[in-house]
């Protein structure tokens, strides 16, 4: 084999990474704390959040609906966020690690779960972890670890 053979698709690799990265296809979006209240108002029809728990890192955030305690998750996908209402039977399961991070498992092929990096324990006006674990065993089918 000659050494074009060898250069041509690696070449071509390299010009389709560099075509993704030029048209924004490596960006992340991030969550802020006042993005998070409006980004749930907007997509959750009727949902006024109440209390919000953003991750430290931006990627996802969980909120409490004002009338009815009713939870919604958003969660980056890119450069786009996703929202979504949690209605009961929609939790498959939720885990706590020492405080510092809450991942939540949907009863969802498309994605499954939504991990909440924390840089310390919630607290304060929206509440604790104690209170947003409460929130999710109402809505959980199956095991809490």
């Amino acid at each position: 084999m000659s050494p074009i053979d060898y250069a041509l698709p690696v070449g071509g690799i390299i010009l389709i990474l560099l075509i993704i990265y030029l048209t924004g296809g490596y960006r992340t979006a991030r969550i802020g704390d006042l993005d998070a209240a409006r980004l749930f108002s907007e997509q959750v029809p009727g949902f006024a959040p109440k209390a919000i728990l953003v991750a430290s890192d931006g990627l996802a955030a969980l909120a409490r609906d004002t009338k009815s305690g009713a939870l919604a998750v958003a969660y980056a996908m890119g450069d786009k966020i996703n929202v979504r209402p949690l209605p009961p039977g929609d939790v498959a399961g939720y885990r706590v690690d020492g405080g510092r991070s809450l991942t939540v498992r949907l009863n969802d092929f498309t994605h499954g779960s939504v991990t909440l990096v924390l840089d310390e324990e919630p607290s304060g006006r929206d509440g604790g972890l104690a209170t947003w674990t409460a929130a999710l065993d109402a809505l959980t089918e199956t095991e809490k670890t």
